[in-house]
């Protein structure tokens, strides 16, 4: 582009480079946007005329995509009191749908919030879902809470939020093959030496007890790392193992999907959680410790050993179909003994990517926050 400055008494080439220096480390936007701005400044009779040349290192539609914190804040003032409450703070969550500047309706997901203390500053978040945000609900319901999470507990910095780096937990999921037994022989050998075996390959052992709502949310500090992505199709099934002298050694949580599509099918797995109470001795102990000595992630100075297995199984009508199971398993400092986590990927459950991060949030949640198990106590 090219500017003309009339009646420029300063030193116009100066001055044009201190602005454009100012636009590239000194606005946010352009700080963001612009990698370098090349110009040339000639005098011509009674004027300066200015040539600009700017090199971008964002694309136009990121860019487009940006949203000044008034834009947020106008998505939840409708709200009169806070919806959600993180960490003791008080936050405005709300999803509007949105036609402006684009073909196809986007959603954005938006959160409003003041920090504590005695100078309290107001942030505000936006993710957007649609033509060219994330590409689904969950994304950008998640990208929301792991941010507005993230400012409460930690802070944030700009410098942090330019380099992209949310501080999550990503996990490796070395690929086994389906044969390999390492990991299913924790659930195995625990099942046939502590517990009444029923059904030792499809649900384990008849639980003693079934946890109430209240009792699985009382697991969690936040939400339950299930929540954002069920269905009206979806169950969660909860139970507890006890020994003979009364004391909880084992919490299950599971999650099912029906199928209506496809009828006659039992439900199809999405997840499951395994919180194991029990002191790792004898076959289990050496089973575990087998387990853990596949650790390919450290987080927060806990081991964590994963695995991804692909299977594909084989129906009375001659039809397929794919299967694969991400896990993970690790010792939270805090308890219980050892803590497993699955999420399952199949054509009529999660994806792959709602699979890998059901996992990971889940261990991240496990090993930042710890799980209470004191309040169950439904011994039979």
């Amino acid at each position: 582009g090219t500017v003309r400055l009339y009646n420029y008494a300063s030193n116009a080439e100066a001055d044009v480079g201190a602005a454009c220096q100012e636009v590239m480390e000194e606005d946010p936007l352009g700080a963001f946007a612009v990698e370098d701005i090349d110009y040339t400044c000639s005098r011509i009779v009674s004027y300066y005329e200015v040539a600009f040349s700017l090199r971008y290192s964002h694309t136009a539609e990121e860019v487009w995509a940006i949203r000044s914190v008034s834009d947020a804040l106008d998505r939840v003032s409708f709200l009169e009191e806070p919806n959600n409450q993180v960490q003791g703070v008080g936050v405005y969550a709300a999803a509007l749908e949105s036609t402006r500047g684009q073909e196809l309706p986007v959603t954005w997901y938006s959160a409003a919030f003041l920090t504590a203390g005695e100078a309290p500053v107001g942030v505000a978040v936006s993710v957007a879902q649609g033509e060219w945000g994330c590409s689904t609900k969950y994304d950008a319901e998640d990208l929301v809470a792991r941010a507005v999470g993230q400012y409460i507990q930690e802070g944030v910095s700009l410098d942090t939020l330019a380099a992209g780096d949310s501080g999550g937990l990503e996990l490796s999921f070395t690929p086994r093959p389906a044969t390999d037994n390492t990991f299913s022989n924790v659930w195995n050998t625990f099942t046939t030496l502590y517990l009444e075996p029923q059904n030792l390959e499809v649900h384990g052992a008849q639980p003693d007890y079934t946890l109430t709502e209240e009792e699985l949310a009382s697991l969690w500090e936040d939400a339950p790392p299930w929540e954002s992505f069920l269905t009206e199709n979806d169950t969660v099934e909860a139970y507890g193992y006890f020994s003979d002298t009364g004391q909880l050694i084992k919490i299950f949580i599971g999650g099912y999907r029906d199928s209506p599509e496809i009828p006659g099918t039992q439900a199809y797995q999405l997840f499951s959680v395994c919180l194991y109470n029990s002191s790792l001795s004898g076959a289990w102990g050496q089973d575990v410790e087998a387990v853990l000595a596949l650790a390919d992630t450290t987080f927060q100075g806990v081991d964590i050993a994963t695995e991804r297995t692909d299977s594909t199984e084989t129906y009375e009508d001659g039809s397929t179909m794919d299967f694969t199971c991400y896990s993970a398993a690790f010792q939270p400092s805090g308890g219980p003994t050892l803590a497993t986590v699955d999420g399952f990927y199949s054509p009529v459950a999660l994806t792959h990517e709602e699979a890998r991060d059901f996992v990971e949030r889940a261990t991240e949640e496990i090993l930042t926050h710890g799980v209470d198990m004191s309040g169950i106590t439904g011994s039979p």
